[in-house]
């Protein structure tokens, strides 16, 4: 007899716990032994090892199938996708290799084929290199039939690849296909597993009615005659169709695509009881190997038998450790090593110099005041100064060395993420009030003292968050989904810890993602069974039930109102890891509406303004009337009723388990509001969404989804963006319509569409269109928008967009100008910091907007003015924003546009592919263009300020170029005017050449050689005025730049001062130091005249050096016998002087007069 009932009976096997709920209870006859359900096994530790001695490893296999339509030049290709898939074995047919061979196609993989015609059929095994040597036997049945058994310290497997004949073959080759199979099957032992990998050619449909025992319900469309022999060979084998066991979308099930058609040919198959074994099976999408068929894998594990006892590594036991203990030792040992800070925010940053050297000091200098205040005589005095002038001097170096440390920080990767924190730091000390600390009551009343601020705080979120909106309660119900649900895997813990983002607020618990960052595989291996510990019960700890919620205000309206703040709640990382783990688990069950943009994969609000802006611009070009409402719900996060949640969730498809888990996560939640004046009491919050989870942006968008089933409208007539809401029609009696449907599916269940926020645009209005009724109510009508933070006219124009792009840019530029205006900050940080702050903030949404010169322009002039306030007037000799506008980027971004508004006017699968396809191509290459622009640009600032002063000189100079008379000709002494090139360059020599060679010299008598100067010219001499050269200076004939010569080593410079020892000697200077460059540079008067013009001779640097070199030696000797009327190249004097003892003459003749 065979009894399947549900009961609660005892669980001794775990204390603490009286009873469990069992599912089903299977007892074989009569003889069922209640007695040891939910008891742990007898026999104690003796029978445990045995246990233990006898468990084996477990090997895991990546096994799949692919019809490649050839091999012919697809071996390596396959290789790769194999490698970069993780594949260890495939199965492949179609090969149209012939021969009976096995050869390496690459990459540490090796294929066995059998094939008798290179034109068609062809069947084969590709496996890893390590597992060749696991092969035992090897059977080549036909081209359409072949065997690979393997062996795995004990365990057989046999690997099978069949090509069966396509729906247009005979029937006779057909029977022959299913024989050679049957014969396979038959020839191998039972107790062996057996992979199938084959091209059926067959669907077997959607659904198992009749057929669960060997296939799953998760087919695609439905069975063909091809399909049915499948199922009967299943039967007849006592197999199963891997393929239909799991749930998988529609693309990742579908293995064969050509033209219009969709289906399922390529199966795996194995034994019933094996299937255990099998942990997930889907299909590669995204490859191009094979050009009609894609590869179907599944993951298979082996439990072997151990061979060898290796060396176990010894490791804390975590597991010991249970969640309340854990909390405890983690802040007990945090607050030991990093020490505890006094809870209030420092208002004075500028004292990180302070040490015990300067407190000293500071302590003597104090005591010396005390001294002679007491006793007033000169010595007390004396020492008080003295020591005054002394700590002074330490001050002054703590602070240059603290602030040298500090800036060398910064310069590095780890200190950047202290960079923002010093720009939020210097804009708050910047504000005149930087927390407020009164608030207004419910009557307007302003509360000031602490008690009365921190009761008002509560009583309004306690109300926000406890109360629901007037709804209809559900009469009818929706089926549960009860399934089993698998236990946390680590690589789930992993993925979720690497999604946190550190140095974000903790939670009450006081324990930051952080730290489980840092305790590496050890955090993965206790989170995977804590996790697993709460999924398995249902229940979480009850520290996570704990928040503390922040209010954030929205920058709009009075700020000493509640209703102008959100309330953020800071959970614990801990709580939120878990979330992500079951986030991650609900979206791939859980399918959402394409109307929905927020909080999606591969979706943005870029792409719903991108398509409204499209929407409104085809109707303006078509000169035809479109209707928009921009539909705004009240507190919708936290007005959402639970119940409504359970039940879209139900309704999605969500497990039950989960809906118990979320439950879990909302039952008992408490929370307290951290305002400027501390902490309010605690209180329960028994409505809304967590503002801050993790999992709440998908929760609401299930909810939303749900609600919305009966009265969306395709995109983009519909678009939401979690609680922003979207309703497009060509007329307004439509749109009403549609609003008012909204409203009533919304508001009986419980979320309350805003009558005041809720506005109503039209473009292309034409006279009398009125304007659009909620409830009998006039909507308000605008003529802008601002959709999701970008400004949208219904006359098409940008201006309005453009302009508040611009004032975010400068709010972004202003919040971290204490950084950007700091001198001692390097380029490259600056340049990074503008990027991350200010160009997004400057930039948002404009990609969607067909900006006009003018509006090009104005972002131009606002950017440059940013960086030239930023860098001390430093500017670009040409804007970086352009710079990366590329031929191929200016492609990239056309052709994504076109495939949007394909997309938009086909709406099939293939232009959505293409699309997507077409942007994550052009984010490539803009990303890549972008960052090979600003990383040329933060070098060049690097090297030198003077660089980048001069880029904008030679842009002044540019610019002005333009609108001066160039000097193509030029006047002969008679007054004729010269127009060849050759006349004029002849010209210029003949003056130049008379000007430096005069002949009228007076002579003059060479004095005494002074002794003095008859030293060796050292290198401290040299290195000195290669030092105080300037970059970036125009060479002369030998092209040796300034550059060069600075970036010499001590060897580089030895040798330059042995060359000017060389000179010294000999008195003689290499030819070409006395070769020269003339330029004219022209001064006033008509630049046709060569006189006009100033010549700049350009010399060797070199030559430049050795005359610097001499004059340091003979200015000491000079400068005493030059006349001190002499104002100009003096040490001490210069123009100011000469023109103040002119003004003082001229005043004291006019005193005179």
């Amino acid at each position: 007899m065979r009894i399947v009932s549900t009961y609660f009976i005892p669980d001794r096997s775990r204390p603490g716990l009286t009873t469990t709920a069992i599912g089903a209870v299977d007892l074989q006859g009569a003889g069922g032994n209640w007695a040891t359900v939910g008891r742990r096994s007898r026999g104690g530790r003796r029978v445990h090892r045995q246990r233990e001695k006898r468990k084996g490893k477990s090997v895991g296999l990546r096994i799949g199938t692919l019809n490649v339509g050839t091999m012919t030049g697809k071996g390596r290709e396959l290789a790769d996708v194999m490698e970069r898939r993780k594949v260890d074995i495939l199965c492949v047919q179609e090969t149209r290799w012939k021969g009976s061979k096995a050869r390496s196609i690459g990459a540490g993989f090796k294929l066995f084929y059998y094939g008798v015609d290179s034109k068609r059929n062809g069947v084969g095994v590709v496996l890893k290199e390590e597992f060749v040597r696991n092969v035992l036997e090897v059977k080549r049945v036909s081209d359409r039939v072949m065997s690979l058994k393997l062996e795995f310290e004990g365990v057989m497997l046999n690997v099978v690849s069949g090509y069966a004949p396509q729906v247009g073959c005979e029937l006779e080759e057909k029977e022959r296909f299913w024989s050679e199979l049957d014969e396979v099957m038959e020839s191998i032992p039972t107790g062996e597993r057996v992979v199938i990998g084959a091209d059926f050619n067959g669907h077997v449909g959607e659904g198992n009615t009749g057929d669960e025992e060997v296939m799953g319900k998760f087919g695609v469309k439905e069975r063909n005659l091809e399909g049915q022999m499948v199922v009967d060979f299943a039967k007849r084998m006592d197999m199963g169709v891997v393929n239909t066991y799991f749930q998988k979308r529609e693309e990742h099930r579908v293995t064969y695509k050509s033209g219009g058609r969709r289906t399922q040919v390529d199966y795996i198959l194995c034994r019933r009881g094996n299937l255990k074994e099998i942990s997930d099976c889907k299909v590669v999408v995204g490859e191009s190997v094979a050009r009609q068929h894609r590869m179907v894998v599944c993951r298979m594990t082996l439990m072997v038998c151990k061979t060898k006892r290796s060396k176990i590594e010894k490791k804390t036991k975590w597991w010991k450790l249970n969640k309340e203990e854990c909390s405890e030792v983690i802040r007990e040992t945090g607050r030991k090593v990093l020490g505890v800070s006094s809870g209030r925010r420092k208002e004075d940053k500028e004292t990180w110099w302070w040490n015990e050297e300067v407190q000293d000091s500071i302590q003597r200098k104090r005591l010396a005041k005390k001294k002679w205040d007491m006793d007033r005589t000169e010595e007390n005095r004396q020492e008080y100064k003295e020591l005054q002038r002394r700590v002074k001097r330490e001050v002054s170096k703590a602070k240059q060395k603290a602030y040298e440390e500090l800036y060398t920080r910064l310069d590095t990767r780890e200190g950047e993420k202290d960079l923002y924190r010093l720009a939020r730091q210097r804009d708050r000390d910047g504000k005149d009030v930087q927390q407020v600390r009164v608030i207004k009551d419910r009557d307007g009343r302003v509360l000031t003292s602490e008690e009365s601020v921190q009761r008002r705080w509560k009583e309004y979120f306690e109300e926000l968050m406890n109360e629901e909106n007037e709804r209809e309660k559900r009469v009818e119900g929706v089926n549960s989904v009860e399934q089993k649900v698998d236990k946390i895997r680590k690589d789930e813990v992993r993925k979720a810890l690497k999604r946190m983002k550190s140095g974000k607020a903790v939670g009450p618990d006081d324990i930051p993602v952080e730290v489980w960052k840092c305790l590496g595989e050890a955090a993965v291996e206790f989170l995977a069974n804590l996790f697993n510990r709460v999924l398995e019960s249902e229940r979480m700890p009850e520290e996570w039930r704990r928040s503390v919620l922040v209010p954030i205000f929205k920058n709009k309206g009075d700020v000493q109102s509640c209703s102008n703040y959100r309330g953020i709640k800071l959970m614990s990382h801990t709580m939120k890891l878990w979330e992500r783990v079951v986030e991650a688990r609900l979206r791939k069950v859980v399918e959402i509406c394409e109307q929905q943009y927020g909080f999606m994969p591969r979706k943005s609000t870029t792409d719903a303004i991108f398509a409204l802006r499209i929407l409104m611009e085809k109707y303006r070009d078509g000169q035809r009337e479109l209707h928009c409402v921009f539909v705004d719900l009240e507190k919708a996060y936290d007005r959402v009723p639970r119940e409504e949640l359970w039940y879209c969730m139900r309704k999605s498809g969500v497990a039950e388990k989960y809906v118990r888990v979320v439950q879990d996560m909302y039952e008992r939640s408490r929370t307290v509001v951290r305002c400027a004046v501390g902490q309010t009491e605690e209180f329960k919050v028994e409505v809304g969404l967590h503002q801050g989870s993790a999992l709440s942006p998908l929760l609401f968008a299930i909810v939303m989804d749900q609600l919305s089933e009966e009265v969306r409208q395709e995109s983009p007539w519909t678009m939401m963006f979690a609680d922003d809401i979207v309703i497009c029609s060509e007329s307004r009696e439509q749109v009403e319509e549609n609003l008012e449907r909204w409203r009533f599916v919304l508001e009986r269940r419980g979320m309350k569409v805003s009558h005041n926020k809720t506005e109503y645009m039209c473009v292309n209005e034409r006279e009398g269109s009125g304007t659009v009724r909620l409830q009998g109510e006039e909507v308000k009508k605008v003529q802008e928008f601002k959709y999701l933070g970008s400004t949208v006219q219904s006359n098409g124009e940008c201006g309005k967009e453009v302009k508040e792009r611009v004032q975010a840019g400068w709010n972004g530029w202003r919040k971290v100008s204490g950084v950007l205006c700091d001198q001692k900050i390097s380029a490259r940080i600056k340049g990074k910091v503008y990027r991350t702050v200010v160009r997004p903030a400057m930039l948002y949404g404009l990609e969607t907007v067909s900006l006009m010169k003018r509006q090009e322009s104005e972002l131009e002039v606002a950017e440059l003015k940013m960086l030239s306030d930023s860098e001390s007037r430093i500017l670009q000799q040409q804007d970086p924003r352009t710079q990366w506008w590329t031929l191929e980027v200016r492609d990239a971004v056309k052709l994504k546009k076109e495939s949007y508004r394909a997309w938009l006017a086909r709406g099939t699968q293939k232009a959505a592919e293409a699309y997507r396809q077409a942007k994550r191509t052009t984010a490539v290459v803009v990303s890549e263009a972008k960052t090979r622009v600003w990383e040329e640009f933060s070098e060049a600032m690097e090297k030198d300020y003077r660089v980048a002063s001069r880029k904008f000189w030679q842009t002044v100079r540019r610019l002005r170029r333009g609108k001066q008379l160039t000097a193509n000709t030029v006047y002969i002494g008679g007054g004729e005017l010269l127009a060849s090139t050759g006349n004029i360059v002849g010209r210029w020599k003949e003056y130049f050449e008379d000007l430096l060679n005069p002949t009228d010299m007076p002579s003059v008598e060479e004095p005494e050689a002074d002794s003095e100067v008859d030293s060796f010219i050292t290198q401290a001499e040299v290195t000195e005025v290669v030092q105080q050269l300037l970059g970036g200076k125009a060479p002369g004939v030998d092209e040796i730049r300034p550059e060069y010569l600075k970036s010499l080593d001590v060897v580089g410079l030895s040798w330059l001062t042995r060359l000017c020892n060389i000179e010294w000697r000999s008195g003689t200077v290499p030819l070409d130091w006395t070769t020269r460059v003339v330029i004219p540079l022209f001064k006033k008067g008509d630049q046709r005249v060569c006189s006009n013009y100033r010549g700049i001779t350009l010399l060797s640097l070199p030559g430049k050096v050795y005359s610097r070199v001499l004059e340091r030696r003979v200015r000491p000797l000079v400068e005493p016998r030059i006349q001190e009327e002499q104002c100009g190249f003096h040490p001490s004097h210069g123009t100011l002087d000469q023109l103040y003892t002119l003004h003082r003459v001229l005043e004291g003749s006019w005193e005179f007069a």
